[in-house]
This record gives C-alpha cells, structure tokens and sequence, in this order.
C-alpha cells in the first residue's frame, strides 16, 4: 500500500471514528439555547442530585453535558449523602456549588424547572 493510500486510510479512520465518540457523547435529551438558564430566566425547585437525569442537571447553571455525565457516574458508586458532597465530582468546585446548591438536594423528587 502506497504511502497515499495509507495516509488516506488512517484519515477515513480517524473521521469516523471521531464522529462516534462525538455521536456517543451527547446527552440523549437535547435542550434548545432557549431552554438553558441564562441571565433572563430564573430556576424554581430543586434537582435530586441522586435521581436526576442529565437533562435536568443540566438545568443548572455551570453543568452541561460533559458535567452531568461525570455527575451520573460518580453517582453510581457513591450515592450522595450531603448536595456539598457533589464537589467530588471533577469539574464542579466551590464557585459552581455556591451557584447551584440552592436548587440541590439528596431526598425527594427533582422539581426544577426554568421560570422565564
């Protein structure tokens, strides 16, 4: 096989199989920009960091798709007892959790919703 042909292949390879990480990765419920919390919208009631979906954790302001993910397996090995436990989580430090930690609990059914 040519040096060409080669370098072809590896490119087709390396193409699809980005697009099947990428594909894998998305939250299987999209949310519309106009759904997400922004400056104009405000949140009401609360996520149970234990139970929740990652659509609804990415309700929260500083958790997207990468983050909810990473909520939803640390979760599974280590239910949370306390909503500040959720800093356990790489990605969600101190300023995040003071964002949030009104709209967290560990009991109950999640509740959240965006009030426009």
């Amino acid at each position: 096989m040519s040096s060409f042909a080669r370098t072809l292949a590896l490119s087709f390879v390396t193409l699809f199989a980005t697009t099947s990480v990428a594909a894998a990765a998305e939250p299987t419920v999209q949310l519309h920009d106009a759904d997400r919390f922004d400056a104009a919208n405000t949140l009401e009631g609360q996520v149970n960091i234990n139970t929740a979906s990652a659509a609804e954790l990415e309700l929260l302001p500083g958790i997207g798709p990468a983050t909810s993910a990473l909520i939803l397996a640390y979760r599974q090995d280590n239910p949370f007892k306390q909503t500040s436990h959720i800093v356990r989580v790489k990605g969600i430090g101190q300023k995040t959790y003071e964002k949030i930690k009104d709209h967290l609990t560990v009991e109950g059914n999640s509740t959240l919703k965006i009030v426009k």
